[in-house]
């Protein structure tokens, strides 16, 4: 476990706290892996998008944005127009400081956003494990803000017994309980490091799943 995550959940007590602003304050280098634009989770969500809509345009928005660099990778292969939001106001503080104009950053929780213009592809990568005890709220609102055939990716790493329940999930329950929002159009798991897996379970897995909206 990484030092950052004392400030995110506390594992002794199965409790999530999810103090994402203080964590990005103290650990500037936190979560390196949403730098590590070769992840399966990113090659697989920018592989469907370039074959998708390559010539046609759209509105993206990304949950979770993090320092941004996706959401900026996403920008750059000229898809349409990238949106991205992140609770941490020092991430998107950053965010805008690097990647300065090409890119509209929203300091809010996503459920927090009020937003006239539907989006037509919603991501939401490492981010679920966290709103897992509201995730009913996030799905909700996800489904109101996408258009007509909208799409929304969603990445996130299998547990077991997630922080903040008392429910053993495995891989039929995930799948069952995202089908009740969406109608899941694929889904495949991917390694959640680009290291070798020390054991063959899927628990070394992310979820990856493309819907479609209800």
């Amino acid at each position: 476990m990484a030092k950052y995550h004392k400030y995110i959940f506390n594992k002794k007590k199965k409790k999530l706290i999810n103090n994402f602003e203080k964590a990005y304050i103290k650990f500037p280098n936190i979560w390196p892996s949403q730098r590590n634009l070769n992840e399966m989770r990113f090659n697989v969500t920018r592989g469907y998008l370039i074959s998708k809509y390559f010539k046609n345009k759209k509105r993206i928005l990304e949950i979770g944005c993090g320092y941004g660099d996706f959401s900026s990778d996403l920008s750059k292969l000229n898809l349409g127009n990238v949106v991205a939001c992140d609770v941490s106001n020092t991430a998107i503080f950053k965010a805008k400081k690097k990647f300065q104009k090409k890119i509209k950053f929203i300091p809010k929780n996503y459920i927090d956003i009020v937003t006239k213009k539907k989006f037509d592809v919603i991501i939401m990568l490492g981010v679920f494990q966290y709103v897992i005890n509201n995730f009913k709220i996030y799905f909700d609102k996800i489904n109101k803000d996408l258009k007509k055939n909208g799409v929304f990716i969603l990445s996130f790493p299998l547990i077991e017994k997630p922080i903040g329940t008392d429910k053993k999930m495995r891989i039929g329950d995930y799948y069952n309980l995202i089908q009740k929002f969406f109608k899941i159009e694929n889904y495949l798991l991917i390694p959640n490091s680009t290291k070798p897996l020390k054991k063959n379970s899927f628990y070394n897995y992310n979820f990856l799943t493309i819907c479609k909206k209800k």
